[in-house]
């Protein structure tokens, strides 16, 4: 009798062991794969868990994909997936849970979406094969020793918007020389505290010391020796004058519950400019405030955006537009590049650090029209002077590694309570 006993519990146990799918949450199931893919779908939070009560084995585990519902990684959720190198989350994640990767030695990919709110205590601990981290501007807190010991970590950036960094966050990251951005908060006396090095943390607020300096210091005059004259610099003869630019109409209104959300690319990194992008766009916001009547604080003007300021600026339009709960009116106005992807030939607004055109780097009109279509306003009045031709102001390709010819990006469709004004095309004028 105890053979057959033990017959069916070593049978049961592995059963249990070899399981390919189940629940980990209250509505939420996981599906393991024969080639190592976990999928994970539903609605709400993965559960916490231990390293012992993981439903799945960890060592069979090679990339982990989370669909679309899931808000949280439970607590050490993944934690030991030797094998695990790569993780797709959704954009509806809001937090990873308490050690959910610590320990995940192999794992290297990895990207976490506008919308994320809290990295908890330890998540990433010990994950040694992560180089660099792109975190989202909606990142409020990161908890203690989230990324210790990731000694393959070598730069990071923090939103200046983050509220709170667990002490302890980077000990032990040996080969990280390099910030990107950091919150006011964190100074290099501090840095050692959140195991940041120094040394990065001074370079970084001394560059930005001197860009503050160079923006309040007057540009240099050139003086010829007679008579004396001003020599004025190249860029002021660009600036033509229209009569759209003089006596601006000004109204006694008081729209409180209006907001504008300006973009001005002008100067890029790695195109040709856009003469008179950030002209347009500032008359754009001073007819905002004076003829159209908002308050100067409900015009929000954004100027040379990169990738990540512009999801920012979308993240701060979506909490004004929470903020009302439908009661206000939204202004969307955009002056810069645009261009066409070329197997797709879906358009993208590009930002002034794009190097390619790619919904990696730059922002879908799609998206776009999704996140205003989305939006709880009274109105939605969006305009976009930008070519989705793949061309410039004068007619000339940009170059992305495509074939040097302008083409016609694919129609999108406006949705929810928007009305769009467009010049995006080489025969329409602005």
């Amino acid at each position: 009798m105890r053979k057959y006993f033990s017959a069916i519990i070593i049978i049961f146990t592995c059963f249990v062991a070899n399981a390919v799918g189940g629940k980990c949450g209250d509505s939420v199931k996981w599906d393991l794969a024969s080639d190592g893919t976990l999928t994970i779908s539903g609605t709400g939070e993965i559960k916490n868990m231990s390293k012992n009560s993981q439903p799945w084995r960890p060592d069979l585990i090679k990339s982990v994909i989370i669909d679309d519902g899931i808000t949280r990684i439970g607590k050490e959720a993944f934690r030991g997936c030797k094998n695990l190198y790569a993780a797709k989350l959704p954009r509806s994640m809001r937090s990873i849970g308490e050690g959910a990767f610590a320990d995940c030695k192999t794992l290297t990919q990895i990207e976490l979406y506008l919308g994320l709110e809290h990295i908890e205590n330890r998540a990433f601990e010990n994950c040694v094969n992560i180089t660099t981290i792109d975190f989202p501007y909606s990142l409020k807190t990161i908890g203690e020793r989230a990324y210790a010991g990731c000694t393959g970590l070598v730069s990071v950036g923090l939103p200046e918007t983050l509220q709170s960094l667990g002490i302890g966050t980077f000990d032990g990251c040996s080969f990280l020389t390099s910030v990107t951005s950091l919150p006011q908060y964190l100074t290099a006396e501090s840095s050692t505290r959140f195991g940041l090095p120094v040394k990065a943390v001074e370079d970084y607020w001394a560059e930005k010391e001197k860009e503050a300096q160079a923006l309040v210091q007057p540009a240099p005059v050139m003086v010829a020796a007679a008579p004396v004259q001003q020599v004025q610099p190249q860029a002021q003869t660009m600036q033509a004058s229209s009569d759209v630019d003089l006596n601006i109409p000004e109204v006694e209104a008081n729209r409180e519950s209006t907001f504008a959300f300006v973009f001005a690319n002008e100067n890029y990194a790695r195109i040709s400019d856009v003469p008179f992008a950030k002209r347009d766009g500032s008359y754009f916001a001073e007819y905002c405030k004076k003829t159209l009547g908002l308050p100067e604080e409900n015009v929000r003007y954004f100027e040379n955006v990169t990738y990540g300021r512009m999801l920012e600026a979308l993240y701060d339009l979506k909490q004004v537009d929470d903020a009302f709960n439908g009661k206000c009116n939204i202004l969307f106005y955009y002056s810069g590049h645009g261009a066409p992807d070329e197997s797709s030939r879906e358009g993208f607004l590009i930002p002034t650090d794009a190097f390619k055109v790619s919904k990696d780097v730059c922002l879908p009109l799609s998206d776009l029209y999704a996140q205003l279509g989305e939006l709880k306003s009274k109105s939605v009045v969006v305009f976009l002077d930008a070519c989705f031709s793949g061309s410039t102001r004068q007619n000339e390709v940009l170059q992305y590694g495509q074939r040097g010819i302008a083409m016609k990006p694919k129609p999108n469709t406006p949705t929810g309570n928007m009305v769009v004004f467009s010049a995006t095309s080489g025969d329409e004028t602005a």
